[in-house]
C-alpha cells in the first residue's frame, strides 16, 4: 500500500490528496485503465509526482479504494467468529461482489490482486476460506486465489448497474460446487 499521507510534508499530502481526487473522478468517468498521465494532469501535476506517490497503478487503485479495502477486510474479521464458517466466506464475498458492483474500479483493483499472496484482502479472505475447509465444510483443494478469480469472473463483464441478484444467485452456485464430495 501507500505511504500514510498524514507523514508527508505539506505538499506533499497536497498532492497525493489532489492525485485521489483526481484519480476518483476520471475513474468514475473514464474507468480504471484511464492513462495515468491524464490524472497527473487534472491534478495539477507532473506524472514524475503521481508515480513517487503511486508506482504502480495496482498501489494507487488500492488508495482510492481504502475504505472499501478497509471495510472488507475488518467485515472479515468479524466473521471468523461466525458460527458458518462457509457462511461467512460467503458472506464476505457476496459483500465483495456487492462493492465490485458499487465502485466500478474495485473490480479492476481485485484484478490486479488476485494473485497478491501479501493483499491485506488476499489474507482477510484465506482466514475464512480456511476456517471453512478446518470445518469441513468447503473442499481442501480450493485457494482464496480460486474464489478471487471466480468473483472476478462473475463481476467481470459487468457494469455497476448490472443486476446484482443474478451475481449473488451465481454466487450461490460456486458455494454449491465448493463442498466437499462424499468419500
Amino acid at each position: 500500500m501507500t505511504i500514510d499521507p498524514s507523514s508527508m510534508r505539506a505538499d506533499a499530502r497536497r498532492n497525493y490528496n489532489r492525485l485521489i481526487q483526481a484519480a476518483e473522478a476520471i475513474f468514475s468517468i473514464q474507468g480504471t485503465f484511464t492513462p495515468l498521465e491524464a490524472i497527473a494532469k487534472r491534478a495539477g501535476v507532473g506524472i514524475g509526482t503521481l508515480y513517487r506517490h503511486f508506482p504502480t497503478r495496482k498501489v494507487l487503485l488500492e488508495a482510492v479504494y481504502s475504505n472499501e479495502i478497509t471495510d472488507l477486510t475488518t467485515r472479515a474479521h468479524s466473521l471468523l467468529v461466525a458460527k458458518s464458517p462457509d457462511k461467512a466466506l460467503s458472506n464476505w464475498l457476496q459483500m465483495t461482489i456487492e462493492y465490485a458492483t458499487k465502485y466500478g474500479g474495485f473490480s479492476d483493483l481485485m484484478s490486479l490482486i488476485v494473485e497478491d499472496k501479501d493483499s491485506v484482502l488476499v489474507l482477510a479472505g484465506s482466514s475464512l476460506l480456511k476456517r471453512a475447509q478446518k470445518n469441513g465444510t468447503l473442499r481442501d483443494d480450493v485457494t482464496i486465489f480460486d474464489l478471487l478469480h471466480l468473483i472476478n469472473g462473475i463481476v467481470a463483464n459487468d457494469n455497476p448497474a448490472s443486476d446484482l441478484q443474478r451475481m449473488n444467485r451465481l454466487l450461490s452456485v460456486i458455494m454449491a460446487g465448493l463442498k466437499p464430495t462424499a468419500a
